[in-house]
């Protein structure tokens, strides 16, 4: 009996991480964190998207109320590829800071400019250094070394939980 109750447990336990294996990894959803919109914290959960996925606002909208066709704001979005630093863009409190901070069905309400830069930074060849941290600090984020290095443009993102205004999030 006891036999076949530890036989039973670690074929559950095989079964999981069969399946656990077989997720894509852009499909793949981490560590929890929280970001605080105006003075309230909302949860949110890092993953790994392929930058692809991924298509920023560049015009005024509801969910980008600056206007990043503006010379400035290309020149920021092309400094930042050139010289993209993961540190800048993992974890933070704030959503005007740290990794872009996407909707439940992914719409991304902070950090247009940076999805812009890091989608360049891949276009252009100079994303190496952040692939490589991404890759060696994956585990902090709840994702592993072996599944960013299994796509072709990764960006670590956070996805609220929650729903919310996006509109309203943006502004604030």
């Amino acid at each position: 009996f006891v036999g076949d109750e530890v036989g039973f447990r670690y074929s559950r336990r095989k079964l999981a991480e069969d399946a656990f294996a077989e997720r894509r990894a852009d499909e793949f959803t981490g560590r929890r964190g929280e970001v605080f919109v105006g003075e309230r914290s909302e949860p949110v959960r890092f993953e790994v998207v392929e930058a692809d996925t991924l298509t920023p606002a560049i015009a005024k909208g509801d969910n980008q109320f600056r206007d990043r066709t503006r010379a400035a704001s290309q020149l920021q979005i092309q400094k930042i590829a050139s010289d993209l630093q993961f540190g800048r863009l993992a974890d933070s409190p704030t959503m005007t800071d740290g990794a872009p901070t996407l909707s439940r069905d992914g719409q991304i309400i902070g950090g247009n400019g940076r999805v812009a830069a890091v989608r360049k930074a891949y276009e252009d060849g100079t994303a190496g250094d952040y692939r490589m941290q991404l890759e060696a600090r994956a585990g902090e984020f709840g994702a592993s070394a072996d599944q960013v290095k299994g796509m072709k443009a990764p960006v670590l993102v956070r996805k609220f939980e929650n729903a919310v205004d996006v509109r309203q999030t943006a502004i604030l």
